[in-house]
C-alpha cells in the first residue's frame, strides 16, 4: 500500500528530524494515515479530515461482454485467479478474501492513528468508520494538534529543531505553456485519465478505440481555436470569430462527452465491496 510505504519513510526521517504536517483543504483516507505519525499536524478550520476507513471497487464487463457476443477463456493457477478477471462474476471465494484484505486494512489504518495521535484503539473507531471531519472537529477528536496553515507549520518546525534562522524554497518549480493551459481546460483529458488509471492494462487499448473520432476531432479544433485566440498577432476581428467558433465546437465537444458517458454507465458495472466498518453506496 502507497499511504504505508509513504508513512514508513517518514517514520525513518523521524528518527533524525523533527516531522511536522499542514495538511489543505483535504487530508483524508491515505493524507491522513500518512499524517498520522507527525510530531505535530496543522490543519485549516474546513480541511477535511480523517476518512479513517477503507473500501474497494472492481470494474467488472461481464453483462456488456455477454450483450457482444464476446467470451474469454481462462487458465487457472489458483482458485480465486479469476478474481481480478473483468470477463468473469466475483466467485465467493474472492469475496471473502478481499474482505478479509480490506478488513486488515483497517486494523492497521486504526492502529498507526492510534500509536501516532496517543489515543486508545476504542477511541479511534469511535470517529473512525469512514467519517469525515472538519479541522475544528479534528482537533476537538485529537486527529491534529492545532489549526493554523503552512506559514504556522515552518514555525512549529523550526522551533522543534531550535532553528532561529532559516530560508525558505517552494518546490517544485514548474513553467507552464500553452499546452498545458489548456490541458487544465479539457474535460475529456481529465474523464479518459481518471478511467483508464482504474483499468486493467489490457482494457487501456479498448478505451482508447471506444473514443470517437469526432470527438478527437472537435478535441483538435479547439485546441487549434485556443492558440489563434491567444496569439497577439491576431486582429480583433478574427480574434471574435475565433472566440464564437471556440463556444460552439465547445457546446458540441461537452455533448459529445455527455452521451459517451451515459453509454459508458449503460454498459459498464463496478462491483462494491463493503466492509463490516465501512459500507460503499456504488
Amino acid at each position: 500500500m502507497i499511504s504505508d510505504i509513504l508513512w514508513r519513510a517518514l517514520e525513518d526521517a523521524k528518527k533524525k528530524k523533527p516531522l511536522v504536517v499542514s495538511m489543505g483543504n483535504v487530508a483524508a483516507s491515505g493524507g491522513y494515515y500518512i499524517a498520522s505519525g507527525a510530531d505535530k499536524v496543522f490543519a485549516d478550520p474546513l480541511t477535511i479530515t480523517g476518512s479513517i476507513g477503507v473500501f474497494a471497487t472492481l470494474p467488472n464487463f461481464k453483462g456488456f461482454t455477454d450483450q457482444i457476443g464476446i467470451n474469454a477463456e481462462h487458465v487457472m493457477t489458483h482458485k480465486n485467479a479469476l478474481g481480478y478477471s473483468p470477463f468473469e462474476s466475483l466467485s465467493d471465494g474472492f469475496r471473502k478474501s478481499t474482505r478479509k484484505s480490506i478488513k486488515h486494512v483497517y486494523e492497521t489504518f486504526k492502529k498507526r492513528v492510534s500509536e501516532g495521535r496517543g489515543l486508545p484503539l476504542n477511541a479511534v473507531e469511535e470517529i473512525a468508520q469512514g467519517r469525515v471531519w472538519t479541522g475544528v472537529q479534528a482537533k476537538e477528536n485529537g486527529l491534529i494538534d492545532e489549526l493554523g496553515g503552512l506559514n504556522q507549520a515552518i514555525e512549529a518546525a523550526a522551533e522543534l529543531a531550535e532553528i532561529d534562522s532559516y530560508n525558505l524554497t517552494s518546490y517544485p518549480k514548474v513553467e507552464t505553456d500553452i499546452d498545458d493551459l489548456f490541458g487544465l481546460m479539457n474535460p475529456l483529458g481529465l474523464v479518459k485519465n481518471k478511467i483508464k488509471s482504474s483499468l486493467p492494462k489490457e482494457l487501456k487499448t479498448f478505451l482508447e478505440a471506444s473514443i470517437s473520432q469526432e470527438i478527437q476531432t472537435l478535441e483538435f479544433k479547439l485546441k487549434f481555436l485556443s492558440h489563434l485566440i491567444l496569439n497577439k498577432r491576431m486582429n480583433q476581428k478574427d480574434k471574435s470569430l475565433a472566440h464564437q467558433i471556440f463556444l460552439y465546437l465547445a457546446a458540441l465537444f461537452i455533448t459529445s462527452l455527455v452521451v459517451s458517458n451515459l453509454i459508458f454507465q449503460k454498459f459498464f458495472y463496478w462491483y462494491p465491496f463493503e466492509s463490516t466498518l465501512l459500507k460503499s453506496s456504488l
